[in-house]
């Protein structure tokens, strides 16, 4: 599987979160604080996801330097 599906699976399953905090029957103060904790949660999967890409981006670039 690419990189691309599992990117796309991570972005789907971050919108499918929000979609159902927000049509979930609760109060608005229990609701705020769902989003605020997803949007915590995202967050760290972001910067996790950026983190790689960027490694691997750093190898690629070394790859290609080394090869000229």
């Amino acid at each position: 599987m690419s990189k691309g599906f599992w990117i796309g699976l991570l972005v789907g399953g971050l919108v499918g979160a929000g979609v159902g905090i927000f049509l979930a029957p609760a109060p608005g103060p229990e609701s705020r604080r769902k989003v605020s904790e997803v949007a915590r949660s995202a967050g760290g999967r972001v910067t996790g996801l950026a983190t790689s890409v960027q490694g691997t981006a750093v190898k690629a670039v070394t790859s290609i330097r080394q090869a000229i």
